[in-house]
């Protein structure tokens, strides 16, 4: 919405943003559900005994966990039973957003395009979420694909279906205000891929006996803590990419005189290198817990950011 609002003859309708974020909060419930039925099923949650949980370490996320699925079920807050049902209420309400939202789009535009792409889009993220623990593809399991199609969800397929959902104007194919949608969720998406992978290592063991093959338990804690800033060194890549927009450039001409950008930057700078220092200090550490917690709060900074500059 910030990009579209600055982008010139493009705007976007608040009230498709609003159904828009509520589409994207079902479809994420919708799969987060759907991971622990699965994951309770195959028995992974339950191996998972090295969990993180953020107890009184965070005041925004008091008692959140962090890895190792929700517990609701192991905890006995819920069942298997209910936890499938859940899921299927809210897939269902994802799928008659997701029409309304395009409908919307369609009225908006008086073209197909938007409303077509926008909802094939969804349709794509809603696959990647169910089968990213659902047999027989179980992408979680299949040494890295998990993180991509949480970089893809969670990144470039999310900011592209966005925009078509909410643009008032016809986004056509490969033009340019398609790539810029795309570059925009690349580091959304790097730095989520991020939270993944930084949990996935008080996992480790529970996941190695599961089968589960993510990248840490493919490469092992010690080789995985220098993959991790590759995830924050991707991010800064794009946000200087995205800084070089046509539609921004009125606000950032050159680093060197925009002190706002500066000091924004410098303090993104300084966090993700406290987190990786403390990724490389504590990755086989119950200390690491720090570094998971700092890494969420990072990529909401880093978004809140991207969208005031």
């Amino acid at each position: 919405a910030a990009y579209l609002s600055n982008y010139e003859s493009f705007s976007f309708n608040p009230f498709s943003l609003f159904l828009t974020v509520l589409t994207v909060v079902m479809v994420h419930i919708f799969t987060n559900l759907y991971n622990d039925f699965f994951d309770v099923n195959y028995g992974t949650d339950d191996n998972n005994t090295g969990y993180f949980n953020a107890g009184l370490n965070s005041t925004m996320l008091q008692g959140a966990q962090l890895s190792g699925g929700s517990r609701a079920v192991e905890l006995g807050l819920t069942t298997v039973e209910k936890t499938k049902k859940s899921a299927n209420n809210y897939g269902l309400s994802f799928a008659v957003l997701a029409v309304v939202v395009s409908a919307i789009s369609f009225y908006s535009t008086q073209s197909i395009i938007n409303a077509i792409s926008g909802l094939a889009i969804a349709g794509v993220g809603a696959f990647l979420g169910y089968f990213y623990t659902a047999k027989p593809i179980k992408l979680s399991y299949r040494y890295g694909l998990g993180e991509l199609s949480c970089f893809l969800c969670a990144g470039p397929l999310l900011t592209l279906a966005s925009g078509y959902a909410i643009s008032n104007q016809t986004i056509l194919l490969f033009s340019p205000i398609f790539y810029d949608l795309v570059i925009l969720g690349m580091p959304l998406g790097l730095l989520t891929a991020g939270i993944l992978f930084i949990n996935q290592f008080p996992d480790y063991e529970g996941d190695k006996k599961s089968g589960k093959n993510n990248l840490v338990v493919v490469m092992g804690k010690s080789i995985s803590r220098y993959i991790f800033p590759l995830f924050f060194i991707g991010s800064f890549l794009f946000l200087i990419e995205i800084l070089n927009f046509n539609s921004i450039n009125n606000l950032v001409t050159e680093f060197s005189n925009n002190l706002m950008f500066a000091g924004l930057s410098s303090f993104l700078v300084i966090y993700s290198l406290y987190i990786i220092i403390q990724t490389f200090i504590n990755y086989n550490s119950r200390k690491l817990i720090k570094a998971n917690l700092a890494t969420i709060y990072f990529n909401s900074l880093f978004a809140l950011i991207l969208i005031v500059l």
